[in-house]
């Protein structure tokens, strides 16, 4: 069971999360522009290979929907810089759980890449 605080936590994020799906696409555009980039910027902090998640954050320039991070393989065993949907990532973190996000690993094919939480 969550506690008070955590509900809270979860309802502010259920808030902001259906407010970015009912505003105009440019609008929405714009404040995930933002969202990205203060995630991004909390990601490259944290990185392995700066010169791989540089290649990702140039691929992520592509869409507003897309978030560079760079994630671990637990099957392959190595990090991997990749792009992910970032009005899911927003879902997946809205959640305070320690949970992780999966997602396919491009390498190996397994569902197996450990996506991290880093809130905006």
């Amino acid at each position: 069971m969550l506690n008070a605080s955590s509900q809270k936590i979860m309802i502010w994020n259920s808030l902001q999360s259906e407010t970015l799906k009912e505003l105009d696409k440019d609008m929405r555009d714009r404040v995930l522009l933002i969202l990205r980039d203060r995630i991004q910027e909390n990601i490259v902090s944290k990185v392995r290979s700066l010169k791989d998640y540089e290649e990702a954050l140039i691929r992520s320039r592509e869409s507003t929907q897309t978030l560079a991070v760079e994630s671990y393989c637990k099957d392959c065993n190595t990090y991997v810089c990749a792009l992910v949907d970032i009005m899911e990532y927003l879902d997946a973190i809205s959640f305070p759980t320690d949970e992780s996000i999966r997602k396919i690993c491009p390498t190996c094919s397994n569902n197996s890449l450990i996506i991290p939480k880093i809130p905006p």
